[in-house]
């Protein structure tokens, strides 16, 4: 594909985005608790009135407060209770994610590309939330929303262009060490992080969100916002790894790909990250069923595949743990854990 017809594409593909009936939008009681969120004198019994306006979203931030997804042990009968033991900054996310999530889920049974995004994204969400549970423990809820949205740019251009953007899905197929946002940059003249931040942008998702997500493939382009917003990315990078690990399965790239960010981010060896992987089955199950969500046979045979791997028996994991140098057994790092 030539580069002027790149910049053709790149010049039209926010109009179509924009004018694209097919793309998953957020509720109203979302936009609306997103808006009061800009208010300096902003409540949360405020916020859980409005959430209240729909008992399908209500019914399940009150699952959510009983569960232990989140950590949260102790039990809670309202909304607002459960909005104040979150806190404003987590509500915003739990909220925010919880009403995409079903249209995303929705959106992933359009096409057959659909579903390999939206399959990534629910790997990447619960991915993020765990990694971020098992560090710091500190931004679970953003961590979770930011994974979940952080590749709805691609759905966007899916939805766009999909004569376009089926030739970055293949050429990423076919060749597992191309990065997706450079492919997208080559072949469209913009990536998946521009427009995610584009439509985050339109309906006005806290900026602690939408920073990481603009720069998750390049987590030091949100270095200067502060060191949350850029750890916060490099949670969803990591995520990402994960899930294109398992959806594109275990080759070398895959594999040496995930095995790097883990031990560049978080000091964890290669024997953590297989474990890590195996341990997102029952946490997927769990979302699953805390939000009422299906879960196709297909991720789930995908994930299986990836897992039976034996990181000592496996030559796939033995050439990542050459290539890393990686004969270390400390665990994360002391930063991270704070």
């Amino acid at each position: 594909m030539g580069a002027s017809m790149g910049k053709t594409i790149s010049e039209t593909m926010f109009d179509r985005i924009a004018a694209s009936e097919e793309l998953p939008t957020i509720p109203g009681v979302a936009l609306d608790v997103l808006a009061m969120a800009k208010r300096a004198n902003v409540s949360l019994p405020d916020i859980a009135d409005v959430v209240g306006r729909d008992p399908a979203l209500a019914a399940k931030i009150l699952r959510l407060a009983n569960s232990s997804f989140f950590g949260v042990s102790a039990k809670t009968g309202t909304v607002t209770q459960a909005l104040v033991r979150l806190g404003l900054r987590a509500s915003l996310s739990v909220v925010l994610g919880f009403s995409i999530l079903p249209k995303l889920a929705r959106a992933g049974r359009q096409s057959t590309d659909m579903r390999l995004i939206w399959n990534m994204s629910l790997l990447s969400s619960v991915s993020a939330k765990v990694i971020e549970e098992r560090t710091r423990g500190r931004f679970m809820e953003e961590a979770f929303t930011g994974a979940l949205l952080q590749d709805l740019g691609m759905l966007a251009m899916v939805a766009a262009a999909p004569e376009h953007y089926v030739d970055v899905l293949k050429t990423v197929e076919r060749d597992s060490a191309a990065e997706v946002h450079e492919v997208e940059e080559v072949m469209l003249g913009v990536n998946h992080m521009e427009i995610g931040v584009y439509l985050l942008g339109m309906w006005n998702v806290p900026d602690q969100i939408v920073g990481p997500i603009g720069g998750h493939h390049r987590p030091d382009t949100v270095r200067p916002s502060g060191y949350d917003d850029y750890r916060l990315a490099r949670v969803l990078q990591a995520s990402d790894a994960v899930s294109r690990l398992i959806c594109y399965g275990p080759t070398h790239a895959n594999v040496l790909r995930c095995v790097r960010l883990f031990a560049d981010y978080f000091c964890w060896p290669p024997t953590f990250v297989v474990s890590f992987v195996r341990d997102l089955t029952p946490s997927i199950r769990q979302v699953a069923q805390l939000l009422s969500i299906e879960v196709s046979d297909d991720l789930m045979e995908r994930l299986d595949r990836v897992t039976s791997l034996n990181s000592e028996d496996s030559d796939v994991w033995k050439e990542a743990l050459r290539l890393t140098g990686a004969e270390a057994t400390a665990g994360p790092d002391a930063e991270t854990l704070q």
